[in-house]
Formats: C-alpha cells, sequence, structure tokens
C-alpha cells in the first residue's frame, strides 16, 4: 500500500545499525589501548622529558622560575648566576651589565642585564640581600656563562638578610626540574605533539653528540626570539 512503513522491518535496521556501532566501537576501543596507540598518546611527555636531560640542573643549587640560581656557601653568603638553559637560549653573551657591591636587592627584582645580538634582556635575583661581590672574570669575559654556569659563570656573591626564606620560595631537585619541563613544552609548535626541529638529527637545536645548539631562541623565533626569551625570565611587560 502506498505510504505503508514497515515498523517490523524498521524497528530492525535500528538494531542492526546499534549493533554495527557497538562493534565498531568495541573495535576502536581495542585499538586504542594498543602498545603503540599508547606510545604515542605519550609521546609528547617522554619526548619534553627527553630535552630537560640537555639541561644541567645540579644538586645543593636552587633555581628561580626566571632562570637563575642561588648556592648558598658554608660562610652564609651566596653565589647567584643564570641557569643552564637560560645561557643555552640566548646563546653567546656579548654583554652584563652588573650592580655595585653594596646593593641591596630584594628576590625577584631585576639584578642584572645581559645583551645579546643587540638586544637587552633583564634577569631577577633569586634571593634577598645585599650585593658583596660581582664576579669580574665573567664581566670580562661574557662566554664564561656558556661554558660553565654554575662553577666559573657565577654572576654575584649576595649576603642574604634570611637565607632560609630566601631558598623555601625556591626550587630544586624534581620541581626544578618539572619547572625546566613546562618551559620546554612552550618551545613546542602548539598542539604538534611533535618536538620537530628541537630533536630530529641534524635539526636546529642539535650540534653534534645530540646537544642543543646556543640560541636556542633565536634558532626557534626568528622574528620575536627577544619577546621568546624576556618569557622565560619573567621579564615580559
Amino acid at each position: 500500500m502506498e505510504g505503508y512503513v514497515d515498523l517490523h522491518a524498521l524497528k530492525a535496521l535500528n538494531y542492526l545499525v546499534a549493533v554495527i556501532s557497538l562493534i565498531s566501537l568495541v573495535f576502536f576501543w581495542q585499538v586504542l589501548k594498543a602498545p603503540a596507540v599508547r606510545r604515542v598518546v605519550q609521546r609528547v611527555g617522554t619526548s619534553i622529558a627527553d630535552m630537560a636531560r640537555w639541561f644541567f640542573l645540579p644538586e645543593h643549587y636552587y633555581f628561580h622560575p626566571g632562570h637563575t640560581w642561588a648556592c648558598p656557601g658554608d660562610d652564609g653568603r651566596m653565589l647567584v648566576g643564570m641557569d643552564d638553559f637560560a645561557t643555552k637560549l640566548v646563546g653567546q653573551i656579548d654583554e652584563i651589565e652588573l650592580p655595585k657591591p653594596g646593593t641591596r636587592v630584594r628576590q625577584g627584582q631585576v639584578v642584572w642585564k645581559v645583551r645579546v645580538a643587540g638586544k637587552t634582556f633583564s634577569m631577577r635575583s633569586p634571593v634577598e640581600g645585599v650585593v658583596e661581590e660581582i664576579h669580574e672574570a665573567v664581566r670580562e669575559n661574557p662566554s664564561l656563562l656558556l661554558n660553565d654556569p654554575y662553577k666559573n659563570g657565577w654572576i654575584l656573591r649576595i649576603r642574604p638578610e634570611d637565607p632560609a626564606a630566601s631558598l623555601s620560595t625556591l626550587l630544586s631537585g624534581g620541581l626544578a626540574r618539572r619547572c625546566l619541563e613546562t618551559d620546554l613544552s612552550r618551545l613546542l609548535p602548539a598542539g604538534s605533539g611533535e618536538l620537530g626541529v628541537l630533536a630530529q638529527d641534524g635539526g636546529l637545536l642539535l650540534q653534534d653528540g645530540g646537544m642543543p645548539i646556543h640560541g636556542i631562541a633565536q634558532a626557534l623565533e626568528p622574528e620575536r626570539w627577544d619577546e621568546l626569551v624576556s618569557e622565560m625570565f619573567l621579564t615580559k611587560e
């Protein structure tokens, strides 16, 4: 009969579609549980952890999120400087501007500036106290910062007003490593989930031996590398 709809046939068709959908769902769920797919899902986290191992974070050092460090001495004073990530991020430093001995600095205050390729970048003090000594060798030869940022590349010696209070707000160990990984994740193309030029052989950030080149920011963002550096140093206005 014209216009007649077989309800039994329609119900059977709907039931068949539901069964097919259920089977498809189970199939794709099994695929997603497969080891190969899990490796893809975990790829970003693993890659960032691998990248973090490029950068040295020595024990018994305390780190400011703006990539400066403090190392307490036996005499109550502290050496401070730039961390390994900061030096590799900016590359060869042409000049460093330091405060005068006797200058009182607050924790988080801009305490020195570095000039790189015509750009000037500020860096924040990891501790609060009085500058007792500047490292003249670093001021005369800033390349020490690239070669040895934690030993021969220290920048200031500060006598902190309250050492325990200053250190309690800094990062060390696993917390410092996770902070570094967070900043490294910000270097990846948004939503890419891939290291791309950050990790491929011959990529922009690899030298012979698999280490990142000096001047990561300029290699990644030629048009806005100065903004990227300021973001990482927490000094972007």
